[in-house]
């Protein structure tokens, strides 16, 4: 179950916490099209981006005309923080072979 009030809004100074992922779905996976497009090397790995509700985050939403912060999930970079029907979802792009945990 998500925090009732996230730890962002607690204490905006706080930079890290464990958190549990509650749910991760691909919101985009590459096909092999679109990395031919991007004329990278074969071993370059293309990233997917999902969206991952925690159940607490020191991520701010964006909110109110105040961007999202941005930051990393372990080793997996997060792009954009927002509330989807009052749930926080956190958009991450993970390489090819990454795990988010």
């Amino acid at each position: 179950m998500a925090a009732e009030v996230p730890r962002f809004q607690l204490d905006s100074y706080q930079r890290e916490i464990e958190a549990t992922v509650l749910s991760c779905e691909v919101v985009s996976a590459p096909t092999a099209a679109a990395a031919s497009k991007k004329k990278k090397p074969a071993i370059s790995p293309v990233a997917s981006t999902f969206l991952v509700v925690l159940d607490d985050t020191v991520l701010f939403a964006e909110g109110g005309g105040q961007p999202s912060d941005v930051g990393f999930i372990g080793d997996v970079p997060v792009k954009h923080v927002a509330r989807y029907d009052g749930v926080i979802k956190v958009r991450a792009a993970a390489a090819g072979g990454s795990s988010l945990r």
